[in-house]
């Protein structure tokens, strides 16, 4: 049994996407002893029915038929986050994943230790309302909740950006890197210090995560995210915030 002072929440809501009856019944049965509420199934389409229900975090195992089907659904559903299993691990599986909406992707062969380890600094990520990556690295609290750029409004306690009564959907990891961004305007960011500020340099998150993020955040903010006017890369430097930014 996992100790419940480390978990991030008590009855965290996981749901096991894996089309292999033994594998899922083995994850459902290990998540469920480190105390955390599961829901397994076999198929993308029942997870449709869990959606209104608003899980924590998805885990889908592949191979999975209606993968892209399950993550278009999964990309508006705000607070949840997703990490991907995998027999492939080389580099271009890994952004593939990560392009199409993932905010993590594992091999199936890394350690249960390990995953419940990333499933916990997920889970903690997705609850940490108050506060964002970079305070946190600063060694304490950031009182700003509201923050103003362009036509955008982000809001970090609901975790919302939204201009023009539209809302961006942004999933965990992009909602995070955008405010490491406006914590830091006009500011180059290297791509290892954003990876230090996000992950706390994790060394099993590769440097091209970044750029697979900051590429689904400018399509999702920019004006035209072929020509970034906001996020601009800076050659052989990493990447710098171009705008006016409030905050209250």
């Amino acid at each position: 049994m996992g100790d419940a002072s480390s978990q991030p929440r008590k009855q965290s809501h996981i749901v096991v996407v894996d089309g292999v009856r033994r594998a899922r019944e083995d994850m459902t049965a290990y998540l469920a002893r480190e105390g955390y509420r599961v829901t397994a199934v076999g198929t993308g389409s029942e997870v449709n029915a869990l959606i209104a229900g608003r899980p924590d975090l998805v885990i889908i195992c592949l191979p999975l038929p209606d993968m892209l089907n399950l993550m278009h659904s999964l990309r508006g559903l705000r607070g949840t986050a997703t990490i991907v299993l995998s027999d492939k691990d080389d580099v271009a599986d890994r952004v593939a994943g990560l392009e199409i909406g993932a905010d993590d992707y594992l091999p199936k062969s890394l350690h249960r230790r390990e995953l419940l380890a990333r499933i916990r600094s997920m889970l903690r990520r997705l609850q940490f309302h108050g506060d964002s990556p970079v305070g946190r690295s600063r060694g304490g609290p950031n009182t700003k909740t509201v923050y103003r750029f362009a036509n955008w409004r982000l809001d970090r306690l609901d975790r919302s950006l939204t201009a023009g009564g539209r809302e961006a959907d942004l999933s965990p990891n992009e909602f995070d890197l955008l405010i490491t961004f406006l914590e830091n305007p006009r500011q180059i960011l290297s791509r290892q210090q954003l990876l230090d500020l996000l992950h706390r340099g994790d060394p099993s998150v590769f440097d091209r995560s970044i750029d697979v993020q900051i590429g689904r955040l400018r399509r999702k903010i920019e004006p035209n995210p072929k020509h970034p006017s906001l996020i601009k890369t800076i050659r052989g430097a990493g990447y710098i915030f171009d705008a006016d930014v409030s905050a209250e």
